[in-house]
């Protein structure tokens, strides 16, 4: 069976490597490894925990990003995943639809 994109950041984590470290090894970004991470419970940091404790207590991602002086993509990085991760091993039925269509796109260029 396959490892899922999320089982490997995890793995790594769980392994002691750093967040760098698993972005090079999975070929994602660093903020994604993160919020990965964030999404399994698995990472904390302070910044973590401010956009979350804002978030709980009903804060919009603007209103965080203002309060915490950065921007709400900024913002986004540190909230959980909700639906699913971007780029997974497993796609939804509409992001290999998406993918399909890309990747025609591409071949036409």
């Amino acid at each position: 069976m396959d490892e899922t994109i999320e089982s490997k950041v995890i793995a790594g984590y769980k392994q002691g490597h750093s967040l760098r470290q698993i972005a090079v090894d999975t070929n994602l970004g660093y903020s994604k490894c993160r919020k990965i991470l964030i999404t399994a419970g698995l990472y904390t940091s302070p910044m973590t925990d401010k956009v979350l404790d804002l978030a709980e207590q009903g804060h919009s991602k603007e209103e965080i990003a203002q309060i915490l002086c950065c921007k709400p993509k900024t913002i986004e990085s540190y909230i959980p995943y909700t639906k699913c991760v971007y780029n997974s091993d497993t796609p939804t039925i509409n992001a290999q639809r998406i993918r399909k269509h890309r990747a025609k796109q591409a071949r036409q260029e």
